[in-house]
């Protein structure tokens, strides 16, 4: 993960998707690129309206994203 005195937005990284991911319990080889930029674009909007961390905002963007995946799979 990245250091907490460094900007996260220009140094978010797969690498950094994939360790929430993990910790979450989501398998992120299942992953793709459109999947990586879906979390990094909630990972950057949730700077607009969250006191939280860096690292507590892209766990939410993750967990959101493959909530929302998962849904749209059920659906088809």
């Amino acid at each position: 993960m990245i250091n907490k005195n460094e900007r996260p937005c220009s140094t978010l990284s797969k690498e950094d998707i994939d360790h929430v991911a993990q910790r979450l319990g989501i398998n992120p080889k299942k992953f793709t690129d459109d999947d990586y930029e879906e979390i990094g674009r909630a990972f950057i909007k949730g700077f607009g309206w969250s006191n939280e961390t860096w690292e507590d905002i892209l766990e939410e963007a993750v967990n959101l994203h493959t909530v929302e995946k998962n849904q749209q799979l059920r659906t088809r």
